[in-house]
């Protein structure tokens, strides 16, 4: 959500701009009192009241947490095998966050999710 949209700034599609992947950002998002980054050119961009546009001038720059895209990953990409890894390596909009976090980061949050769903 919202999917399909040009970055204003590189202009480039993005096919899924994960807001779900912040962990308590989206109000701040949704009322253009932050500003998020596009997973391609990196700038900040606007996401007021559900639409994608240029950052309001001064708003802070929020980014997307891998734990939260990989609590995201169990459910939404059981095609990449349920694991942040495995969406990011995929053809889709997994791909463009491909260089979103380091390696080690994504493997940790997918060890981390893995190791919370197995229980004690």
């Amino acid at each position: 959500m919202p999917p399909n949209e040009k970055c204003p700034n590189c202009l480039e599609m993005i096919e899924d701009w994960h807001v779900e992947w912040y962990e308590t950002e989206q109000s701040a998002l949704y009322q253009g009192l932050a500003a998020m980054d596009c997973p391609l050119c990196g700038q900040s961009v606007g996401f007021h009241k559900g639409t994608v546009g240029p950052a309001a001038a001064g708003v802070p720059l929020v980014k997307r947490h891998a734990h939260k895209a990989a609590e995201w990953a169990t459910l939404g990409a059981a095609y990449g095998g349920g694991t942040l890894s495995g969406y990011l390596s995929n053809a889709g909009p997994g791909a463009q966050y491909a260089n979103y976090w380091p390696i080690l980061e994504v493997h940790l949050a997918d060890q981390d999710e893995k190791a919370k769903n197995q229980g004690p």
